[in-house]
């Protein structure tokens, strides 16, 4: 579980990455379709600077995120 500066929660498991904004609403990602995750556990969320996230996931790499909207980066 990470807090963003936002005061978002990100939530990190093994097939599924969910953001709780402050508001309460929640948007999920999974495994597949578009901004998918890696294939792996989520192991640790980060913010950067630049407000960009950085998720690990075990055994498949790094990944970099938009905190506001959650998409990939490239």
């Amino acid at each position: 579980v990470f807090e963003d500066r936002n005061g978002r929660l990100w939530l990190g498991s093994r097939k599924a990455l969910a953001r709780v904004g402050p508001d309460g609403t929640v948007r999920e990602w999974t495994l597949e379709g578009r901004d998918a995750l890696l294939d792996g556990p989520v192991e640790f969320i980060a913010q950067a600077p630049d407000g960009t996230l950085w998720l690990s996931f075990a055994g498949a790499g790094v990944q970099r995120r938009d905190a506001a909207s959650g998409r990939v980066l490239d």
